[in-house]
Parts: structure tokens; sequence; C-alpha cells
């Protein structure tokens, strides 16, 4: 059993999906930034650490950003 709550998680994964500066919606950021840290925590074997968490939480937004481009860049690219 993880000792690391994920809810108490929830105010870094927000502050990360509101640095990333993105069009998207943040709450759609916060909820793949919940994602990622609750598969690292199913993936972990025993304790992990917090920071390990926040960067799993930075690693999911990263790659959603990456695979999904935005409504507004698809306008500025497709004119």
């Amino acid at each position: 059993m993880p000792c690391v709550d994920p809810l108490s998680l929830l105010p870094d994964v927000r502050r990360l999906a509101w640095q990333t500066g993105a069009v998207t919606e943040t709450a759609d950021l916060v909820q793949v930034g919940m994602i990622g840290v609750l598969e690292a925590l199913r993936r972990s074997e025993g304790d992990v650490s917090v920071s390990y968490l926040v960067a799993c939480a930075r690693g999911a937004m990263l790659d959603y950003l990456r695979t999904h481009p935005s409504r507004h860049q698809n306008l500025i690219f497709a004119g």
C-alpha cells in the first residue's frame, strides 16, 4: 500500500497544469496529471517519493500536449 495519498498531490498537479501556459483547458491537464500519478503508484513496488510522483504527473501532461495539439494551434497553422 503506498504511503502517499494521491489526493494530497492535487495542489501540485494543479500548479503544474497552470504553469504549462498551454491553450488546453487546465482541468484536462489536471486529469491527465493525476492519471500519471495513479499509474506511477500502480507500477511502483514499495514506497515512492512525492517528487517522483510530481515528475510523473508533469511527464504525463507533456506527453498529452505533444500528442493532442490544441485547437488554437491548429487554427494558427491551418491559415
